[in-house]
């Protein structure tokens, strides 16, 4: 019977050490706001123009991406907030993306989603075209480590 015990023990002992804890982030790690486009994603520079976009089904967005650098978001949630710039009123509907492995693209050294949206909570697209507002990018690691990303841009009236 001790015998037994003693095999278990060392059985588990040997599974545990072959586990690999959560790899840390690397120094750069990031998150990188950008704008989605059909050929996929472009810089999103403070002071730059980001196009509202009347959707199919009746609301508005922004058409929005992120690179990710250093750290493995499988299991991460990804949201998109949209703010005045001195905070004092959000534009976007709540809407967070669970991530999964599949919907990065390798690109270099950096993970790539693109198609992603900003939804937003206004009536019309006269509401915020033409104002300077804050566009982020929150990713939030499934242990809690958060990575944040905002662009000071101007909503430009749907084309």
């Amino acid at each position: 019977m001790a015998d037994t015990v003693t095999r278990a023990l060392f059985a588990a002992a040997l599974l545990l050490a072959a586990c690999d804890p959560e790899p840390e982030p690397l120094p750069d790690a990031r998150v990188e706001l950008a704008a989605s486009t059909a050929g996929g994603l472009a810089p999103m520079a403070d002071g730059s123009a980001i196009p509202i976009v009347f959707g199919s089904q009746g609301g508005y967005h922004f058409d929005v991406g992120v690179r990710i650098y250093g750290v493995d978001p499988d299991g991460a949630r990804l949201r998109y907030e949209v703010w005045d710039t001195d905070g004092s009123r959000a534009y976007h509907a709540d809407a967070t993306y669970a991530l999964r492995a599949g919907r990065f693209h390798h690109v270099g050294d950096h993970l790539e989603r693109t198609g992603d949206r900003a939804f937003l909570d206004i009536a019309d697209a006269t509401e915020l075209a033409g104002r300077t507002i804050d566009v982020l990018a929150i990713l939030e690691l499934a242990d809690g480590t958060r990575f944040e990303d905002v662009r000071t841009v101007t909503a430009a009236a749907p084309d």
